[in-house]
């Protein structure tokens, strides 16, 4: 099974909560990660260069990807809980990797190729993200 890795260090940004304003009679819905440019711009970037480098080869368009993405938040000094239960909701920041993966170009033609994915949120240190997509 072809697969690559690559981790993204920093605060993960999830992607689908949206903010609404009424702007001159209209309304505009903008993300409320203000994180969300910076976090998908650097993980875009990393995946299209650990797919260069790890010589992945881009499937066809119908080829079922599997990916298995782990998110290390950095657990804030008054949080007592074990698990990271919290927000952000980790459909959420999924959704901020599977764009940024598609938005690569290398990798894959669209994120509707993933058929199986498993993804999880824990804290650590340091925010990191770290990816496995494989098919």
């Amino acid at each position: 099974m072809p697969s690559f890795q690559f981790a993204v260090g920093g605060k993960p940004a999830p992607q689908g909560s949206k903010n609404a304003y009424n702007r001159g009679g209209r309304i505009v819905l903008v993300e409320s990660s203000k994180d969300l440019p910076e976090y998908r711009s650097w993980l875009t970037a990393c995946a299209s260069d650990a797919a260069s480098r790890q010589e992945w080869v881009k499937p066809g368009r119908d080829t079922p990807m599997e990916v298995v993405v782990k998110f290390v938040l950095r657990k804030p000094k008054s949080v007592k809980r074990e698990h990271a239960t919290a927000p952000p909701d980790v459909d959420k920041l999924v959704r901020a990797v599977l764009d940024g993966i598609t938005q690569a170009g290398n990798v894959w033609h669209d994120d509707s190729q993933v058929t199986r994915l498993i993804a999880f949120k824990t804290y650590g240190e340091a925010g990191l993200t770290t990816v496995t997509v494989a098919y």
